[in-house]
């Protein structure tokens, strides 16, 4: 008990209010975005998807300091274990095609495969933004277009900015819709909860679908989808 203003004040009215924490949110240690959540486990679990994206769970009072920190430590196992990962994906036999929004296209000899996502990611994203900004009701102040190593899209609530993997051409059209609708929703709920999942279902009900496509090789989906005749040339 304390005393203020001639009356005593129990201890527990003079703690501080509980720091509001995010429940989930994104670090980059490298070139490497791992996805954080908070949650009620006593120790850090850094782990990398099958698909060689990284996740990380932290006790739930923990800070960004001391989860970046736990990050940069281990920076060189996660890069190690990402490429392990990859590396047990089949490889894309050298004949010339590249898989292309679900289907296997020519690559032009003048023309790397980044150059080509990249610049297909931008012409399909317009729409797509529109679509989804007036179905979730959210707006991102920035769109930004990168070759990631371990996640399809990021977003940043605090500042509205949003990141698209450029890789998501190489699947079909409804894994970059999923991901566009997925990071939009955030702004409504950061975390992964029953609540995220109810928002995004509302606007986009194919996340089972999309998410399955992308737990796959994108030539693996387009062999599986394509015939002969389906081996087009890229017009530019």
């Amino acid at each position: 008990m304390q005393r203020g203003n001639g009356r005593l004040t129990p201890k527990y009215l003079l703690r501080e209010r509980p720091v509001k924490w995010d429940p989930s949110y994104d670090l980059t240690t490298g070139t490497i975005t791992v996805h954080v959540t908070r949650k009620a486990v006593k120790n850090f679990n850094l782990r990398v998807r099958s698909d060689g994206t990284a996740v990380m769970s932290i006790p739930w009072q923990t800070n960004r300091q001391k989860a970046q920190a736990f990050l940069d430590r281990h920076h060189y196992w996660l890069k190690r274990s990402i490429a392990q990962v990859l590396e047990k994906q089949p490889e894309a036999p050298d004949d010339g095609f590249v898989p292309l929004w679900g289907r296997l296209v020519e690559l032009p000899c003048d023309l790397a495969v980044d150059e080509l996502y990249h610049r297909e990611v931008a012409q399909a994203l317009p729409a797509l933004i529109k679509t989804y900004e007036e179905a979730t009701g959210q707006h991102a102040t920035a769109w930004r277009l990168r070759d990631l190593t371990s996640r399809w899209g990021s977003c940043t609530p605090s500042t509205g900015h949003i990141s698209i993997n450029i890789r998501l051409a190489a699947y079909p059209p409804t894994c970059l819709e999923y991901v566009v609708a997925h990071e939009l929703t955030h702004f409504i709920e950061p975390s992964h909860n029953s609540r995220f999942h109810l928002h995004l279902a509302l606007v986009f009900p194919e996340e089972k679908k999309a998410r399955s496509l992308l737990k796959r090789n994108p030539r693996e989906v387009a062999d599986a989808g394509a015939s002969p005749v389906d081996r087009i040339p890229l017009i530019v």
